[in-house]
């Protein structure tokens, strides 16, 4: 990703999808009927774009833990198998 890129495509989508999630969380705490709240997200400006990226970014934070998951366990392999060597 170039510095262009981030400033232009990234960067606004990141930040509208922050103040999404900030604003959801004061007009959860704030009022009770889920149709008020969807009104009040609307009107800071939620939209399809936010949650598109904030989907985006949930699926990427899945892949980064499955690989960091697997990494551990074929370290956790590999130790297992170094110690019935050394045992032999």
């Amino acid at each position: 990703m170039t510095i262009q890129e981030y400033n232009t495509k990234f960067y606004p989508r990141y930040k509208n999808a922050k103040l999404a999630i900030v604003n959801m969380e004061h007009a959860i705490a704030k009022c009770d009927n889920p149709d008020t709240v969807r009104y009040q997200l609307e009107c800071i400006g939620w939209s399809e774009d936010t949650k598109q990226f904030l989907l985006e970014a949930i699926e990427e934070l899945r892949g980064i833990a499955l690989e960091e998951t697997m990494a551990e366990r074929i370290r956790s392999m590999k130790q297992e198998g170094a110690e019935s060597e050394d045992k032999e």
